[in-house]
Order: C-alpha cells, then structure tokens, then sequence
C-alpha cells in the first residue's frame, strides 16, 4: 500500500495550480458520493501528517478497515474533498479512502441502498467550495484534529509552509489553523525574511524545500554542531527517506545499498566504514 506521493511539497502544489489553471470549473451539484476511481490523492500538498511511521499507518488502516465492515451500510463519515479543476482531491479521510480501497481489494463487496451488494465501492464525500487556500487552511485545520493527530512537527512545518506562501494572512490565523503558538509564526516570519534576504535566487523555492526545522539552522551549517542538532537533522533526512520510499529500504537492503553505490560510490564506502565503527566502538580512528 503506498501512503506517499514522491513529490515535494513544492513540486505537488505547483502540479495542482497546473491543474487549476487548464482544468475546468466544479460540478454545479455538490456529489454526496463517488467511486474510489474519482477521488484522487495529493499527500504531498494536503496531507499535513507525514507517513512516516507506517505500522502506525498500517493499524490506523486496519482499524478502519473493521469499522468499515461492521457498519450496516458499509460508511464512514464522509471524505472532505475540493476541485482541482481536473478531480475531486481528499482534504481530510486519506486514511479512510486507504481503508476503503483495502477493504474492496479483500474482495468485499458493499451494500447499497437497495440492499444489494456491490464491487463498486462508492464514499460518502462533503465538498468543499473556495480557493487552492481555502484547501490548504482547510485540510490543515482538520487534519490537526483527526483520530490520528498531527505530531508537533507536522504542525510545525504546516504553518512554515502557509507562512510563505500566504504572508498576508495574520499569524492568529496561521497558529489557530495549526493549533501552535502566534510567537513561533512570528518566528517563522523572521525567519522567512532572512532567508529571502539571503538567498541568491528564489529565496520562496528554497524555504518551501526546507522543515521548520532545517529553516531554524539556515545560515548556520558552518558553525559547530553538537549531537542534539546532528541527531535532529538526521530524524528529518530519515523521514524524508520514509516519505519517498516507505518500506522498501528496509525489506530490500541488497537493492538499497546498490542504489547508494550508483548514487555516490565515496558515499557508499565512507558508510560502510561509519557502520563498521558502530560496530566496533572501540575501533581506531585512522
């Protein structure tokens, strides 16, 4: 099961203005349900939550999985979606449209309103009608309460990245959205300016790359780090790493590993030696 898309935050939003800007208006009627082939997800731009712990993930989906099953009419509570001009994108449920399509690929069929039973699985939807804003304000302040909430950091780098893209907003707006504190965004805020200031080029590409927390360290890689920081930066390279890739690092070392060799093969063998020392802790230093 695939929890990512392998677009950057920054890649995924500029895909969904592409789509917005050739696509066509939204239905004139709302739908109160579509297939699972309508609704299309975009986690990299709406999903504040990163999917980086998928036993979590797993379990969450299972649970709903269950749920699903045991509901006279095979529903949940419907999925938050928005019109991107081309298709109906999940604001809110990306769980649930993962149980959903679990559960039809069990092989279970699903009442309908009849009584009968179907293989086309339809989702009860509540649509949301307004701005590529208004979408990324909405998904962030739900998600920020879902059964499955939003870590710190999650609604940390969900305010950074509203931070830069929308500069007008009040930051009473941003830290009740994000459920933090008005002095972090206007922390962000300075923060923001000194990398605009500084950066040579697109100064709004570069922070939209960055986490809140590689943006607190902008400007500082030249000085010394003590293990805190080094550990910090290695947990966000991890969950970028799980974001791109989910599991298959780990269940395919051997392709893993060779993968790194093309990519650097001084990488591949400075590794290899950091690895053996972990081992060895008593080993020299050569």
């Amino acid at each position: 099961m695939s929890y990512n898309e392998t677009f950057s935050f920054e890649d995924g939003l500029q895909h969904v203005q592409a789509e917005l800007a050739s696509g066509t208006p939204a239905p004139e009627e709302d739908p109160k349900e579509l297939t699972l082939d309508a609704i299309r997800m975009r986690h990299s731009v709406f999903q504040p939550r990163e999917f980086d712990d998928v036993a979590k993930s797993e379990d969450h989906i299972r649970t709903l999985s269950d749920a699903i099953k045991a509901e006279p009419n095979n529903r949940l509570d419907p999925i938050r979606i928005w019109w991107s001009g081309r298709h109906w994108i999940v604001l809110d449920g990306h769980h649930r449209v993962l149980a959903y399509k679990r559960t039809k690929e069990k092989g279970f069929k699903q009442y309908q309103q009849d009584g009968s039973l179907s293989s086309q699985w339809q989702v009860p939807v509540s649509v949301l009608r307004g701005t590529l804003q208004d979408a990324l304000f909405e998904s962030t302040r739900l998600n920020a309460k879902d059964q499955l909430p939003m870590s710190k950091d999650d609604k940390l780098n969900r305010a950074w990245k509203l931070t830069i893209l929308y500069p007008e907003m009040s930051k009473a707006t941003v830290a009740g959205t994000c459920k933090i504190g008005s002095r972090t965004v206007a922390r962000m805020r300075s923060q923001l300016k000194k990398i605009h200031d500084e950066e040579t080029e697109d100064g709004l590409s570069a922070a939209l790359g960055m986490t809140w927390k590689e943006a607190q360290m902008y400007g500082k890689e030249t000085q010394n780090h003590d293990d805190a920081w080094q550990e910090g930066l290695a947990r966000d390279w991890s969950r970028r790493i799980a974001k791109t890739f989910g599991s298959k690092l780990a269940t395919q070392p051997d392709i893993a590993a060779r993968a790194i060799e093309l990519y650097s093969e001084k990488l591949a063998e400075e590794l290899g030696d950091l690895l053996h020392r972990a081992e060895d802790p008593a080993g020299d230093d050569f």
